[in-house]
């Protein structure tokens, strides 16, 4: 899962964490807007497709694993998903 930097007038900076299939969608655009690509396959949740993972909305990514499994166990978008309920850093 590709990480995305983009540094503002400001000073401060922006990062985008994309899965394989948004960052297929979006790297042209990336690139035109001045995203630098920091890293390639970084095993954390993409900006857009966590919006709808219940691990992310319901703040749970701190519970045991048991609760994150059970979790992942009845989401539509398991076989998709890169991480299954596994915290990684």
């Amino acid at each position: 899962m590709p990480t995305w930097k983009k540094k503002e007038e400001e000073g401060a900076s922006r990062f985008a964490h994309l899965c394989e299939a948004c960052d297929g969608r979006q790297r042209p655009a990336l690139k035109r807007d001045g995203w630098e690509l920091l890293r390639e396959g970084e095993p954390a949740a993409c900006s857009e497709c966590a919006l709808n993972c219940r691990l992310t909305a319901q703040g749970l990514w701190g519970a045991d694993e048991q609760t994150r499994l059970a979790v992942c166990r009845e989401c539509p978008d398991l076989a998709a998903c890169a991480l299954k309920g596994r915290y990684y850093c």
